[in-house]
């Protein structure tokens, strides 16, 4: 296959993150234009897309299926469901085109409490089952385990499968560090004495998490939202394609670099840089 066939209209694996309201989860809706989509909801938050109702439109909602899972405790449910979806989009069969899993936030947690489930049924892990006060105490073994186990799904799961948009979500938290000031010899340098300031945004994931998820997505799209302090009912939103956290594989995202949403509907305005020819109507499923 030549690179130039690598399919990217009809295939892409993305990380849409943001922080609370700051409208990913109306952008992941909108997909539900192209035609059926499927929310895997472990985040049991399905019903605050009936928000964007309006913005929407029944007929997109339509096109939304929702499964939702407890995960917590145990993943084998979910994993049945794309092992089945795998199997049918490998024979063209898939009946949605777009997959969507929310939130990586909560998959961490899931994944981290297997570990336990797991050393219980075998003896001599070394992995101890702590409580305080009730809550667990994580030990290096269930961020390790984490670690692995999401890189696993997205090898033998999300990427295997074929003609799909492929969407995970995740929330993004501040950032905070030593503020930097430059010496004399140009060299920027932190202040170790100072207090921490607000430096940019990460992920709100474990440290180990943290490092592994973004190298495994092909794009990730920053949503936020800005907020006017004379009339707190005024809030703009808008997406980054290029940031210390969004990246693109579209160079005619990474042009635009930062796009206004606010009031607008987020696949229009994606096809419309990237297919300027084509109107998005939405598909109607089966």
């Amino acid at each position: 296959m030549n690179l130039l066939d690598v399919q990217t209209e009809t295939e892409s694996f993305s990380l849409f993150v943001g922080e609370s309201g700051s409208g990913k989860t109306a952008a992941i809706a909108s997909y539900a234009k192209l035609g059926p989509l499927l929310l895997l909801d472990f985040d049991r938050r399905a019903r605050g897309i009936l928000g964007h109702r309006t913005a929407l439109g029944d007929e997109c909602l339509k096109n939304i299926e929702v499964k939702q899972y407890d995960i917590l405790n145990s993943f084998k449910e979910v994993d049945a469901e794309l092992s089945k979806l795998v199997d049918q989009s490998k024979m063209g069969k898939c009946p949605y085109k777009t997959i969507v899993l929310e939130s990586v936030n909560t998959l961490e947690v899931c994944f981290m409490n297997m570990v336990d489930s797991i050393a219980a049924l075998q003896k001599g892990t070394g992995i101890q089952n702590k409580t305080v006060g009730g809550i667990r105490v994580y030990q290096p073994q269930h961020y390790k385990f984490a670690s692995t186990a999401f890189r696993q799904l997205r090898d033998f799961r999300l990427t295997q499968l074929k003609g799909v948009q492929v969407i995970l979500s995740c929330w993004i938290v501040n950032k905070w560090d030593k503020p930097t000031t430059v010496n004399d010899n140009g060299v920027e340098v932190k202040l170790q004495y100072a207090d921490n300031v607000v430096v940019g945004k990460k992920l709100h994931l474990t440290e180990k998490m943290g490092e592994e998820v973004p190298g495994c997505f092909d794009d990730i799209l920053e949503f936020y939202k800005v907020e006017d302090s004379r009339q707190v009912s005024k809030v703009r939103h808008g997406v980054r394609f290029v940031s210390s956290i969004a990246k693109s594989t579209n160079e005619k995202l990474k042009a635009v670099g930062d796009l206004d949403l606010t009031n607008k509907c987020f696949i229009d305005e994606l096809h419309r840089i990237t297919r300027p020819s084509q109107l998005t109507a939405v598909t109607k499923g089966a």
